[in-house]
């Protein structure tokens, strides 16, 4: 069975969007693609982490798995200072967009994974965009970007 990791980052202001995007993805999955989904979450309270557990709960499936990963403080701290650092102004910047830069630690036992931000929805199969980075890295290396794939070059 094929495998996709996808990871994605919350806190209590994206809870729901959070939800909503596994929820598309799991809709939308192909049959023969093993899904794990690692949520990232900071600052949830109990009573928020109980949303995830009962959707958790009520989507269990053999092909489809979603871990619930805190964020160690440490890196969050790490992190701030570092910004803080290149940025002393600051310009906004939310501690969950920060923890993006520290996914390489946080999920060190993956070799690779789809980063996903919660504020969108998967329409298709997800698989199919490792699929197009995979036929596209001739040399192995490991890649590290983001991208919108338009369905325009996907077809042609």
């Amino acid at each position: 069975m094929k495998q996709l990791n996808v990871a994605c980052i919350t806190d209590a202001n994206y809870k729901v969007p959070t939800l909503v995007l596994i929820q598309s993805i799991l809709n939308h999955k192909d049959p023969d693609v093993f899904i794990d989904v690692f949520v990232l979450y900071t600052g949830l309270a109990a009573g928020e982490l109980d949303l995830f557990y009962q959707f958790i709960e009520l989507n269990q499936r053999d092909d489809f798995k979603v871990h619930l990963v805190e964020v160690p403080g440490s890196i969050i701290e790490r992190n701030v200072q570092l910004y803080n650092k290149c940025h002393p102004k600051g310009h906004g910047v939310g501690v969950s967009t920060l923890i993006k830069f520290s996914l390489w630690q946080i999920l060190s036992d993956i070799d690779d994974c789809l980063y996903l931000d919660t504020d969108i929805i998967a329409r298709e199969d997800l698989y199919q965009i490792k699929e197009y980075f995979d036929a596209h890295n001739e040399d192995g290396t490991k890649l590290v970007g983001a991208a919108v794939i338009p369905y325009y070059f996907i077809d042609n």
